[in-house]
């Protein structure tokens, strides 16, 4: 059926082939995830959904398996695919492609992880992403959607973290830097609680 799906043009008739292992992923999703390839994007993307479509969370340990494939658009779509659950298993899965070659990918990954407010170490564990050195010097657009990650997450190793990025500078200070404590005065506002706005607020004096 995969071969099948691969080989087949038009939408009607690659539907019935997704139908029928829609149907055989539902009696067990495990012998669907070998059957995508990097050289198959349509297929292994069409694999993806069906295993996002799935009433239980057994495909959410299998989608991890897309972290490592080669082919760009497959990974983009594992990451948009898992974004669609809640859980830590799926935060957790998704935080890994933070890490990804491609900064689309880190991106997109940014905007689908969610990290409950008591979920502290999975906070922490942005923190130390965003502190490595060279973080200053990744895109403006990244750089925000990460910030802006731990803005939503409204937990103390997050707050703690964006207030200190804000009270960064100093005479020397590069623009690169200026840029990071823009989007963390942004990261606040996105977070919106009572410690975040007193945040804001000590930095409107510098």
């Amino acid at each position: 059926a995969a071969d099948l799906f691969d080989e087949l043009t038009g939408p009607e008739n690659q539907a019935v082939v997704f139908r029928f292992l829609e149907d055989m992923a539902k009696l067990d999703p495990r012998p669907l995830v070998p059957l995508a390839q990097n050289r198959k994007p349509a297929l292994s993307k069409a694999i993806i959904d069906i295993l996002g479509r799935l009433p239980d969370r057994r495909s959410v340990p299998l989608l991890a398996t897309f972290m490592n494939y080669e082919n760009r658009e497959i990974r983009l779509h594992a990451v948009q695919t898992l974004g669609s659950f809640s859980g830590d298993l799926a935060a957790k899965i998704i935080l890994n492609f933070l890490h990804d070659p491609d900064e689309g990918v880190r991106i997109a990954a940014a905007r689908n992880i969610r990290i409950s407010p008591r979920d502290e170490d999975l906070a922490s564990h942005v923190v130390k992403i965003a502190s490595e050195k060279g973080f200053t010097d990744k895109s403006e657009a990244e750089k925000s959607d990460v910030l802006n990650l731990l803005g939503r997450s409204r937990t103390n190793a997050a707050l703690g973290y964006l207030k200190s990025l804000l009270d960064k500078g100093g005479l020397w200070e590069r623009q690169k830097t200026m840029d990071a404590r823009l989007c963390a005065a942004r990261a606040l506002a996105v977070m919106g609680t009572p410690t975040a706005v007193d945040a804001l607020r000590a930095g409107t004096r510098r």
